[in-house]
């Protein structure tokens, strides 16, 4: 290893002072993966502009090179433009200054889309990102070092919008579901597995897509207390996977984790049963009971259903596995029918009081069997002393 490491070394010394002996020449040098020619750097020209770009980031004085380049593109409209953003984009990444780099690489995307060095600067663009998301700082106005976490997914989004199709964009897009997927941000996670789906429907990395969004949406899910739509998409998703990719499933474990979703999901409708008993609501609480126990049996679940069920005298439903039946116990005799009571005697009926008949006409009858004159009244009044 040694050996080899100082073979290699040698081989750029010599390769080194080649590359000077030749540019001393005014000859070609192996640049960016072809011979081109060598010309002194000067101004006065484009050629010779590039030329003095190239020297200052070769001899690490990046801001003599950012100078000169802002020069060259305010004096020429020549195809070299591309080339020297290129250049000042890459002197300002090695002066550390990260977002600047990023904006002269916009620059040169915007001007030359598919140029001859469009790549390149794709490539540094996701290095910023990487860098940003890393925890590097953000310097603006040379003093200010903000936290750029939210740049560098922005970047990569871009990334994805300028090579749309590539695998440069696959990788931009899987590496900002990664991202939200180690930070824990599930539903940012899932949402950017799926734009990574949606634009590559063929994708190679599109079973590992599927099977992390539908991790990230179970994951998502708070507890039996809260909503349970996380849980429901989480099933959906993972059955999709199964569907497309039956044996990246089977080495997931998914019937398993599929398996633990309805034990939950079984849970969570008995504690709502349970809460339904509680405050009173008896009709509600044996209608929910009941779901646990059809919805999703032979869980532990449905069994604490049946005991609920039983202590609100709701009754049970047909059992769920055929075994064995006993004979029913035979019932008690009948006891005899009381006896039909009589009705109440009727009251005895008292004959009406006879009429009296008042007259005062003369009556050949004997006196005592005259009527009697009830408003009779004697003519005179009896002498004091003496009763009428």
């Amino acid at each position: 290893m040694t050996h080899c490491t100082h073979s290699a070394s040698v081989v750029a010394a010599v390769l080194a002072a080649l590359s000077a002996s030749v540019l001393a020449q005014g000859g070609s040098e192996f640049r960016g993966g072809q011979w081109q020619q060598v010309v002194t750097p000067a101004e006065g020209s484009p050629e010779g502009e590039l030329a003095l770009v190239r020297w200052h980031v070769d001899q690490g004085d990046y801001r003599k090179a950012v100078g000169a380049a802002k020069r060259f593109l305010k004096l020429y409209d020549s195809p070299l433009r591309e080339e020297v953003m290129l250049l000042v984009g890459e002197a300002e990444m090695k002066r550390g200054m990260l977002f600047q780099g990023y904006e002269w690489f916009e620059k040169q995307l915007a001007e030359f889309p598919s140029g001859r060095f469009s790549s390149r600067a794709l490539e540094h663009e996701f290095e910023v990102a990487e860098g940003f998301l890393a925890g590097r700082k953000r310097v603006v106005l040379a003093v200010f070092r903000l936290p750029a976490r939210d740049d560098g997914l922005e970047i990569l989004s871009r990334i994805a919008e300028h090579a749309p199709g590539t695998d440069m964009a696959q990788r931009a897009l899987l590496r900002i579901a990664e991202y939200h997927f180690e930070r824990g941000e599930w539903m940012d996670a899932a949402e950017a597995y799926d734009r990574y789906v949606a634009a590559f429907p063929r994708g190679g990395k599109l079973a590992e897509a599927m099977l992390k969004a539908a991790q990230a949406t179970y994951k998502s899910f708070g507890g039996i207390r809260r909503d349970e739509v996380p849980l429901i998409e989480a099933e959906q998703r993972y059955r999709e996977f199964a569907r497309r990719f039956p044996i990246s499933a089977t080495e997931a474990g998914v019937e398993a984790t599929l398996e633990q979703i309805r034990g939950i999901r079984a849970a969570k409708l008995l504690e709502e049963a349970r809460f339904y008993e509680r405050v009173g609501k008896w009709s509600a609480a044996t209608y929910t009971y009941r779901l646990v126990v059809e919805n999703y049996p032979h869980t532990d679940a449905a069994e604490q259903a049946e005991l609920g069920l039983v202590g609100l005298g709701g009754g049970l439903p047909a059992p769920r596995t055929t075994q064995p039946q006993t004979a029913p116990a035979p019932p008690p005799p009948a006891l005899p029918a009381p006896a039909p009571k009589a009705p109440p005697a009727a009251p005895p009926k008292v004959p009406p009081a006879p009429r009296v008949v008042v007259t005062t006409q003369p009556s050949t009858a004997p006196a005592y069997l005259e009527p009697i004159d009830l408003e009779w009244r004697p003519a005179t009044t009896a002498p004091a002393g003496e009763r009428p």
